[in-house]
C-alpha cells in the first residue's frame, strides 16, 4: 500500500511547514507521513522552504538565532513541529542547510516517531544514516544511488515524476526503496497518471500538496 506524504506540513491547509498546517493535516488524519523543511540556525533549527535572503542570504540562516530570524520573517521553531507530531504521525525531515549540528539534531528529534532524514548532501546522508533512516533527494544518476546505498541510505525520492525505469531497477537491486515528488494541486490532474506509474513501479510513498485530494482524484484503488 502506498503512503501519502504532506509537502511542507500540509500547505494546502496553513502556511508552509507550520504549527498550523501541522496540527490540521493530523486533525483530519489526511496523510500517513508529514513532511517539513528544517534549517540549522545558530542555536537550533527553523522551519522554511527557503533561506531568509532579506536577513541572511540563500544559506545564510546558522549565522543568526531562531529569535532574530523570527522577527524579521515568520517561521516556526522546529521544536513546536515536534511537540505537535509526537508519537502521532512520521516526520520527513528535509533539511536543506549545509551546516548539521548532529547532536542537537538527534536531540531534537528524540521524541518522534520513527522520523526520517532526507538530503542531497553526501556527508550528512553519511553521519545521520547511522542513527536514522535516511533519502537521498534529488535527481539521481545510476552512480548516485549507489552511492547513497554505500553511505547508508535506505531510500531515494525522485524531485520529478519523469522517473527513469533503469532508475527504480538500480534502486531495487540495491535494497533500497524509492518515493516521488507530485506537489501542487493545480498540476494535480496532468500529474495523476504519472503519480500512479510511479505508484505502479513500487513507489513505497508519494509526496502532494492536498493529499486529500489525491487521494480522492489520483489513487485509482492504490490505497
Amino acid at each position: 500500500m502506498v503512503l501519502v506524504v504532506a509537502h511542507r506540513g500540509g500547505l494546502i491547509f496553513g502556511e508552509h511547514n507550520s504549527v498550523s498546517a501541522v496540527k490540521e493535516t493530523i486533525s483530519r488524519k489526511a496523510a500517513d507521513i508529514i513532511e517539513i523543511d528544517v534549517w540549522q540556525t545558530k542555536d537550533g533549527f527553523i522551519c522554511s522552504h527557503g533561506g531568509y535572503i532579506g536577513l541572511t542570504g540563500l544559506c545564510g540562516f546558522h549565522a543568526h538565532s531562531s529569535e532574530d530570524i523570527q522577527k524579521h520573517h515568520k517561521v516556526d521553531l522546529f521544536e513546536d513541529i515536534v511537540k505537535v507530531v509526537g508519537k502521532k504521525c512520521r516526520l520527513l525531515i528535509h533539511f536543506k542547510s549545509f551546516q548539521l549540528d548532529v547532536p542537537r539534531f538527534l536531540k531534537a528529534i528524540k521524541s518522534l516517531k520513527s522520523p526520517i532524514f532526507m538530503s542531497n548532501k553526501w556527508n550528512q546522508i553519511e553521519v545521520i544514516s547511522r542513527r536514522v533512516e535516511t533519502v537521498f533527494f534529488g535527481y539521481p544518476s545510476i552512480s548516485s544511488i549507489r552511492k547513497a546505498k554505500a553511505l547508508g541510505a535506505k531510500g531515494i525520492e525522485f524531485m520529478s515524476l519523469r522517473i527513469p525505469v533503469r532508475s527504480v531497477e538500480e534502486v531495487k537491486r540495491q535494497g533500497m526503496y524509492f518515493s516521488a515528488a507530485g506537489f501542487h494541486p493545480a498540476f494535480l490532474s496532468q500529474n495523476c497518471s504519472r503519480m500512479n506509474k510511479a505508484i505502479e513501479l513500487g513507489a513505497k510513498w508519494v509526496v502532494v500538496d492536498d493529499p486529500i485530494k489525491f487521494k480522492h482524484d489520483c489513487l485509482n484503488g492504490f490505497l
